[in-house]
């Protein structure tokens, strides 16, 4: 995390700053690892982003996902609650038409707040389904 914030403060090989929008989204991967993406302005979308110092950073195209199931909750995001949360999402699936859902692994974790406000964080977490890639 540390060195994609670096990136954005200007860490990267033409020294240009690049704003942060929200929300930050955390790829949650099988191996219990995560990727941080962040989506870029859109001044930065038609140009080639500047290159990184360190090659765990670059531009990539996220998947295009047809569906996605959401549940919304406050403060700061852990492992214990994205694990809780994740488990109330796919009990709120049970019994629906979306219930295949419950079965991905393809699931993050949005934070829309910086992280120095400590009250009224908004986060989801997301169960993506229906790839159209």
């Amino acid at each position: 995390m540390n060195s994609l914030f670096n990136y954005i403060r200007g860490g990267n090989r033409e020294n240009v700053n690049i704003d942060m929008t929200a929300p930050v989204l955390i790829d949650i991967l099988k191996n219990s690892s995560f990727k941080v993406n962040l989506y870029v302005a859109k001044k930065f979308q038609k140009i080639p982003l500047p290159p990184a110092y360190d090659d765990r950073v670059k531009a990539i195209k996220l998947p295009v996902y047809n569906f996605a199931a959401v549940r919304r909750f406050s403060g700061f995001i852990d492992d214990a609650n994205i694990a809780s949360e994740l488990l109330e999402l796919k009990k709120s699936l049970q019994s629906t038409r979306w219930q295949s859902a419950i079965a991905s692994n393809a699931y993050a974790a949005a934070d829309y707040n910086p992280p120095w406000q400590l009250q009224f964080r908004v986060n989801e977490i997301i169960l993506w389904f229906g790839n159209t890639d």
